[in-house]
């Protein structure tokens, strides 16, 4: 096996690429790795702690938990003519859960007939699960894969041509993206190539952010110069096959739910919804960042949540894409940028979602969904779509598009924005009533400037006490209070 220089070993220990978490309640999660030849994936845990705004004479029920994750190694073992054994983890097929009701959305104006996202467009979405053989695939089988090929064990949902991020690599790049994508889908070990050692670090981890249903990718790759090898989850075909129909049996039920409104906004609200609702910030899991674990197992890194809304926008012919870069205090991350009503907008359902563990079925906010650059970029979220390896070079994977528009913005299709205090007020009002008369945890409203804002943020006690001596079906007995100066939200937080 050739030696690798020992600038691929610090290569190696900075991690690939994606998504590490953090967030008003998050912390840490995986990255995809690039190894030696004959190193071991190394992971990197970081966490963040939360301060949230408590208002006075209230307590916030919420706590914050601090996740760490770990990867397993791998053994492989390669003979003279190149032929490899990939070592799969053991992994199990995890009950496929149902789709929740959804809250009937306010009457908003339709979608206009859609507009072609700039240069990319998506194709029809698949949704036969792939065959199956009565017999499970070994490891021997797995090693005749590498130079005959089955069928492949998952469709192509949207070709690799279609991705915003492949238009922007240059012909060498887009043929290691595509050849890396039919090696995953035939579950081939290796991917021969004539690249240096950074190209395949940011193709690979392109592809392993981009491409929601390879969900049996492993992170971990290595490279020798020559050649990358990639690793899976599972190489058992039937094992695949099995999680796939689980992961369209959720799908098939979210689409068929999506498919009754009225709007993109209104749909991507059903995949948000569900996704926060079935889903918590989890420790370390074969599948914790993958779009299965976000469909089938509910437990999830960031760029978990950020593939999970990605292979739901891929079925539903919604343009998108997963970004990734830093917390504001370090810590990777990743997103989605979606394409709706001829807009681009960030939606991210990580820091959406609260940590509570076990997952609580009444928390849901929209202080992410479908929000501009300007209100998280250098702010909240930063080196976007950069990483900067151990070596010192900063990769950049791709461009993504500028999202400026805030017309799809939640607060401003749901009726939640407000112009001034006494407006603010009365959407507040309403919304501590129709949350603690339904159960719902959360009350939220968004100013439009920050004088109106700043007036509200003064009376958090006012509007706690208030919402503790409402009449209402559920009893509210504390409340805990939340402000974002950048966005101008005032949020409150009931426990019941």
């Amino acid at each position: 096996m050739k030696k690798i220089l020992s600038a691929l070993l610090a290569l190696a220990m900075c991690g690939t690429m994606l998504a590490g978490c953090s967030s008003t309640d998050d912390s840490s999660a995986e990255l995809p790795s690039l190894e030696t030849a004959e190193t071991t994936t190394v992971s990197s845990a970081e966490t963040r702690e939360v301060t949230t705004t408590t208002a006075p004479e209230t307590t916030a029920e919420e706590t914050t938990t601090t996740e760490e994750e770990t990867e397993e190694s791998e053994t492989e073992t390669e003979t003279e003519t190149e032929t490899e054994t990939e070592t799969s983890a053991e992994t199990t097929t995890a009950a496929t859960t149902t789709a929740p009701a959804t809250t009937t959305a306010p009457a908003t104006t339709t979608a206009p007939a859609a507009t072609t996202a700039p240069a990319a467009t998506t194709t029809a979405a698949t949704t036969t699960a792939p065959a199956t053989s009565a017999t499970t695939i070994t490891t021997a089988a797995v090693e005749a894969n590498v130079t005959e090929d089955g069928e492949p064990v998952v469709p192509t949902l949207v070709t690799p041509q279609n991705r915003y991020g492949y238009q922007q690599l240059n012909a060498a790049e887009q043929k290691l993206y595509t050849d890396i994508v039919d090696a995953a889908r035939n579950l081939r070990g290796i991917v021969k190539t004539d690249v240096d050692q950074n190209t395949w670090f940011k193709v690979f981890a392109m592809v392993y952010n981009q491409e929601p249903q390879l969900f049996y990718l492993d992170p971990g790759s290595t490279f020798d110069g020559s050649k990358g090898r990639i690793k899976f989850l599972s190489a058992d075909r039937n094992d695949i096959a099995q999680k796939w129909a689980s992961m369209e049996s959720v799908m098939n039920s979210l689409l068929a739910t999506a498919n009754q409104k009225g709007s993109t906004v209104e749909k991507l609200k059903v995949f948000h919804d569900y996704i926060v609702l079935n889903n918590v910030f989890a420790e370390e899991s074969g599948y914790n960042s993958s779009a299965y674990g976000g469909l089938c197992t509910g437990g999830l890194q960031c760029v978990g949540y950020a593939k999970t809304m990605q292979i739901l926008c891929d079925k539903a012919g919604i343009y998108s894409m997963v970004i990734t870069g830093l917390g504001d205090e370090g810590a990777t991350h990743a997103w989605n940028i979606v394409y709706c009503n001829g807009a681009y907008y960030n939606l991210d359902t990580t820091w959406d979602d609260p940590i509570i563990n076990p997952v609580v079925k009444n928390n849901l906010r929209y202080r992410y969904f479908l929000i501009p650059d300007s209100w998280i970029h250098n702010i909240t979220h930063f080196s976007i779509n950069e990483r900067t390896l151990a070596n010192g070079t900063v990769i950049k994977f791709f461009t993504p598009p500028a999202c400026t528009s805030t017309a799809s913005n939640y607060f401003a299709v749901y009726g939640k924005l407000a112009s001034t205090k006494e407006e603010g007020e009365k959407i507040l009002y309403s919304e501590i009533l129709r949350a603690a008369n339904s159960g719902m945890r959360v009350a939220e409203v968004r100013l439009s400037n920050e004088a109106a804002f700043l007036e509200m943020k003064k009376n958090l006690a006012t509007y706690a006490n208030w919402a503790k001596t409402a009449d209402t079906t559920y009893k509210v007995t504390n409340v805990g209070g939340r402000t974002d100066a950048t966005m101008y939200i005032i949020e409150l937080d009931l426990a019941y």
